[in-house]
């Protein structure tokens, strides 16, 4: 097996959990300033975060056993605006590889 780690910076909204999707199937959530493993098969696969309507672009990473990935994921100052409840939603929240 290998290991996805999601770290959701701190940063509001502080109560809520973001949910963590790999392979478009929610594995878990993970609240601010803390972060959560997820066991894998190897390989490939697409990774994504998404608070209420608010949602990541996916991340495509390759996971191999001797590995483990680690992801951030944040909330900016973008992910607060007009903007990001329309067009941008699928973009309001950041996650890149670490």
């Amino acid at each position: 097996m290998a290991t996805i780690t999601v770290h959701r910076e701190y940063g509001v909204p502080l109560a809520r959990r973001m949910k963590v999707f790999i392979d478009d199937q929610l594995v878990g959530r993970v609240k601010s300033d803390a972060r959560a493993d997820f066991q894998v098969e190897p390989g490939p696969h697409i990774v994504r975060v998404a608070l209420d309507w608010q949602r990541s672009a996916p991340v495509s990473v390759d996971a191999s056993e001797a590995r483990a990935i680690t992801l951030r994921a944040r909330m900016t100052l973008r992910s607060l605006t007009w903007k990001s409840l329309g067009s941008q939603s699928g973009r309001a929240i950041d996650l890149d590889v670490v």
